[in-house]
């Protein structure tokens, strides 16, 4: 299995996404109710954020987390 893990920050929001060509699902696991699925939606609610799952029998499964920055990075100056 090939795993892809990309994260780049566009403006203010800041974007995660975990991708793989494994086997992938029928059905999202939040769709069959999964706990660890329904608990990173709520926590990346609580921080402002979102989850989303995309999958497809035989074309793996990408997760794609963003959220809001609280501020641009400042420069440093010594």
């Amino acid at each position: 299995t090939l795993v892809i893990v990309r994260f780049h920050i566009h403006d203010t929001e800041a974007i995660l996404q975990i991708e793989d060509n494994g086997r992938g699902m029928s059905a999202t696991p939040a769709a069959c109710g999964a706990d660890g699925v329904r608990n990173m939606q709520t926590r990346m609610q609580e921080v402002g954020g979102g989850c989303r799952i995309e999958s497809s029998p035989g074309s793996g499964t990408r997760i794609t987390f963003t959220w809001v920055l609280s501020h641009h990075p400042t420069e440093v100056t010594a």
